[in-house]
């Protein structure tokens, strides 16, 4: 399952005081977004996000074909599906919840803060209020049960609108996240793709992965969370190579002596050498391999550390 996001449109009503700065918003927002964008992701808006007024007679339809604007920003921009959320094929249960509540802000109506609290995903905001630059915001919430019995709550949605905003974004997911695996650990390779959509598994990983001791759970999900992130931006900023943090290639005698131990099953059943690793604690490690044809990471296996050579490379 991809990320959602939902456009604020609260946010606009500040507009910028000129076009520069409406363009250094718009490059501060989509920035954030690619930050946390996953393939298959959709920006939902309210309206006709392209007639949002930036700042005056500066339409965001205009920013995207503004030649002083961000090269890369507009591509990026231009690349989301982005989809009106009273056309889009929302789930039912969604539309049925979306119908039958009422958020507010402050006192002002917030449906779309409200939509991305519904769809579990991302709020995406303008930087053009401080308000919009909190990685939490915190909403009223109305709403009628199937008895049409009114109810009352305070609910939170997560917000982005600045690069720096992401790391919060991604801490808090992680948070929760590590709760709904402590209550249901099992459930990680299950999720492997809602949790990871940049990296491949290969067939041997699904043992491994659910013999490990809960203890090691959270570490493991860490660095693969590290990992799904220098593929998500080795994509975006299409570098030859991926830039990840903590992965080494094993030494030359470890892989004569050990080569084939580090030799999997990738996705499709074919034995392949993963000859990097990462780290996890003083004890585990993730084997993987980087596949630059398709700007893919897949890996072979988690679990303990397996032998290497004491002789000098």
């Amino acid at each position: 399952m991809s990320r959602e996001f939902v456009f604020n449109d609260l946010s606009t009503r500040s507009i910028a005081p000129t076009v520069f700065e409406a363009r250094q918003r718009m490059d501060k927002m989509v920035q954030s977004i690619a930050a946390l964008y996953d393939t298959g992701s959709t920006l939902f808006t309210l309206g006709d996000i392209y007639r949002t007024i930036l700042a005056n007679d500066y339409l965001l339809s205009q920013w995207f074909s503004d030649r002083d604007a961000d090269r890369e920003s507009k591509a990026f921009f231009g690349r989301l599906s982005t989809k009106t959320a009273l056309d889009a094929a929302l789930p039912e249960a969604i539309q049925d919840r979306f119908q039958l509540s009422e958020f507010h802000i402050d006192g002002e109506r917030a449906p779309a803060l409200g939509l991305a609290f519904l769809l579990d995903g991302l709020a995406v905001s303008l930087p053009s209020e401080v308000l919009w630059r909190q990685a939490e915001i915190q909403l009223n919430h109305l709403w009628l049960d199937e008895n049409a019995e009114e109810h009352r709550d305070e609910v939170t949605t997560l917000n982005i609108a600045e690069l720096q905003q992401a790391q919060i974004v991604i801490d808090k997911l992680h948070e929760r996240f590590l709760q709904e695996l402590h209550e249901e650990p099992r459930s990680l390779w299950k999720r492997r793709q809602e949790c990871f959509p940049h990296l491949a598994f290969g067939l041997d990983v699904e043992d491994r992965l659910c013999g490990l001791e809960n203890a090691i759970l959270p570490q493991v999900i860490s660095k693969l969370m590290v990992l799904d992130g220098a593929v998500r931006n080795w994509r975006y900023e299409k570098r030859p190579e991926p830039q990840l943090p903590e992965v080494h290639p094993e030494s030359q005698s470890t892989m004569q002596r050990y080569g084939d131990l580090r030799r999997f099953r990738d996705a499709n059943g074919r034995d392949e050498l993963f000859e990097r690793h990462a780290m996890v604690g003083s004890q585990y490690c993730i084997h993987l391999r980087i596949i630059h044809a398709s700007r893919q990471i897949e890996v072979g296996y988690i679990g303990p550390h397996l032998p290497i050579s004491s002789a000098p490379t």
